[in-house]
């Protein structure tokens, strides 16, 4: 398993083992069990939780924006998505 993250935001292995613990040893998006794990961490630097790489990037390519993923939700379900 290897652990990205932005040096800005500092966490100690403990923390990161924590965390992922606390979400049960998978990503708190997709929960999958994932051998690429990266830090999520909101604009001010606390940390959010443990991601993917998969979803780290998929939560980046919408900005953050919880609108642009409810966007996406309804298109996906309209275009016979599950």
């Amino acid at each position: 398993m290897s652990i990205d993250h932005n040096p800005a935001v500092f966490v100690t292995a403990g923390e990161f083992k924590a965390a992922l613990d606390q979400q049960g040893g998978v990503c708190a998006v997709c929960h999958k069990v994932s051998r690429r794990l990266v830090v999520d961490h909101d604009s001010e630097g606390a940390v959010r939780g443990v991601l993917c790489h998969d979803c780290k990037a998929a939560k980046g390519m919408l900005h953050n924006d919880p609108r642009l993923l409810r966007n996406m939700i309804d298109y996906l379900r309209s275009n016979g998505g599950s």
